[in-house]
């Protein structure tokens, strides 16, 4: 077991039946989702709005996040009714069993997570937090409950659960993101070996394409176009699917010459729930072989970046979409705009604009360098190696902490 040890116990619990208390929980994780003011929650509301057509849904949802968004007191009297009627006592036996010192949420968002920290809050219980990925606070919700204190991977994480959540900065803690530790170490393989591993030569420049997903866009003509247009230029291409996400379009695709296609496993992700280890060493070899990697609206850009690799941004479709139909939108939302905003990476919205970046970068690797630490430093902290050391300390700390 990856993650098991002899001090390590996975308990199981169970998930019950639907009733009046589960449906208020999710009324509260909805409401919670809804009261979020940002830009990519306005963004998202405008969408369902133009290709929904649920003007009610749009005037109510916006009428709740605007006067939630304005006072911390409205957001304090809707944790207060969250905490008083939601699911309670289902992890009642293992507070019973192990009487915690501390209890660690690893995702401030999910629904499990809170009935948890919730929980914990009844019984005293110390608690820390994690927000688990850079979009989380301006695109998924208000935390429905605040820990005793809060990890995030950096400040600009750090400002959001501050501005918009209401945690107090001396309660939170920069770790940079422990996921990426081994992207900032030695390569699993060299990059020669790894290219004539692959079938691909070392000689030449490569291109790493991570296709957007179906997931992401209705009716996804831009991956297969940009697979396409890949397959005609003069460089090698990997194409590295991504582990849970389909592409439709590209399910029966044969590489073209000098492109070699990564599928990872698909049915052992989704039974997971967490990218299997073989896949991560694979996308650390793909981007650490790469010269450029190219992707849409996925955190892909961020692994990319951190081991030191340009990105150009892919807003191409094969035929011309509205901003909402296609990904252009999805590139206005906070975490994203963020991004562009620093000089982090180019966007291309034309063939012309992908070769023209494409070579930019092929040229001068360094072109835009300043804009993307900018970004890391913002989104994901310090990036020495020694993040999940850092969490592990925050977690010790709080152990040793007199109650």
């Amino acid at each position: 077991m990856h993650f098991g040890g002899p001090q390590v116990v996975i308990e199981g619990i169970p998930f019950g039946t639907l009733s009046s208390i589960y449906t208020l929980s999710l009324l509260m994780k909805r409401a919670a989702k809804y009261a979020l003011n940002s830009n990519s929650a306005r963004i998202e509301r405008r969408r369902k709005l133009i290709l929904d057509h649920k003007w009610l849904y749009f005037i109510a949802i916006s009428l709740l996040a605007t006067l939630v968004s304005s006072n911390r007191f409205f957001r304090r009297i809707m944790r207060t009714i969250d905490y008083y009627i939601s699911q309670k006592g289902r992890f009642d036996f293992l507070f019973d069993k192990y009487n915690p010192d501390l209890i660690v949420l690893t995702d401030m968002l999910n629904e499990r997570d809170v009935e948890v920290l919730q929980a914990a809050k009844q019984r005293k219980v110390k608690t820390l937090g994690m927000v688990r990925s850079w979009d989380n606070l301006t695109l998924h919700g208000l935390m429905r409950a605040l820990p005793d204190d809060l990890i995030v991977h950096g400040s600009r994480v750090k400002e959001l659960a501050e501005q918009l959540n209401d945690m107090p900065g001396e309660k939170i803690h920069i770790t940079g993101i422990p996921h990426y530790d081994n992207y900032v170490k030695k390569p699993i393989l060299s990059r020669d070996n790894f290219l004539r591993q692959i079938g691909l030569d070392p000689s030449k420049r490569t291109v790493l394409f991570a296709p957007i997903s179906d997931h992401y866009l209705r009716g996804n003509d831009a991956d297969p176009y940009v697979f396409e247009l890949l397959g005609k230029m003069p460089w090698q291409v990997i194409v590295r699917f991504s582990p849970s996400l389909n592409v439709a379009g590209l399910t029966d695709a044969k590489p073209f010459p000098k492109m070699y296609i990564d599928r990872p496993n698909l049915q052992l992700a989704e039974a997971s729930g967490e990218l299997p280890k073989v896949a991560d060493d694979d996308l650390i070899n793909e981007v650490l072989a790469s010269d450029v990697v190219l992707c849409g609206p996925s955190s892909i850009v961020m692994d990319a970046m951190t081991m030191g690799k340009p990105v150009v941004i892919l807003a191409l479709h094969r035929s011309p979409k509205s901003y909402l139909e296609g990904v252009y939108y999805r590139y206005d939302y906070d975490h994203f705009k963020f991004l562009l905003d620093c000089g982090a990476a180019r966007m291309a919205k034309t063939v012309d604009e992908l070769k023209l970046h494409i070579e930019t970068y092929m040229k001068n690797p360094s072109f835009d360098e300043e804009g993307r630490k900018k970004f890391l430093d913002a989104y994901a902290g310090l990036r020495d190696g020694q993040s999940g050391r850092r969490a592990a300390s925050v977690i010790k700390s709080l152990l040793f902490i007199e109650k």
